[in-house]
């Protein structure tokens, strides 16, 4: 008897026209990708919100392995002749409160404390609260002014 004619712990696949596993395994998908089939492939058969909660644990899983992999394999920051760093996304990368100076992509420049915060699309807001820097356009560059005491 085959093992996939055979299922311990319910029947919840048994019905379907092919099986996670075969999917997954014919189509070489990793460890963590292949949770997430098999917890959205069972859900309404098997653990309701609980599984989905599983393949939703799984992509952010994912998504910060992912982003750590992108943060190692990024260029890290040139410092140029005159103190400008280069920025390529992230994280803010000054402490709340450091005196920056930054430089958007379309030339417009902005001074003010950073407040460590996000922005749309993941941009890194200075200034006070009443006064952010604009959040239309990416932050190229920053030249920090003065540290955090």
């Amino acid at each position: 008897m085959s093992a996939l004619t055979k299922q311990s712990g319910g029947s919840h696949y048994k019905n379907l026209a092919i099986q996670p596993v075969e999917y997954i395994h014919a189509n070489g998908i990793g460890y963590m990708e292949g949770n997430v089939i098999k917890y959205v492939t069972r859900w309404k058969q098997k653990g309701g919100v609980a599984d989905l909660e599983k393949a939703k644990h799984y992509i952010d899983l994912l998504i910060e392995l992912e982003m750590g992999k992108e943060a190692v394999d990024a260029p890290k920051p040139a410092e140029s002749g005159d103190g400008w760093i280069q920025w390529y996304g992230g994280d803010c990368p000054v402490p709340a409160g450091t005196m920056v100076r930054v430089r958007f992509r379309n030339g417009n420049e902005h001074e003010g404390p950073a407040l460590n915060s996000w922005c749309y699309q993941g941009l890194w807001r200075i200034g006070i609260e009443d006064d952010l820097a604009p959040c239309d356009e990416d932050i190229i560059a920053y030249r920090i002014i003065s540290p955090t005491a």
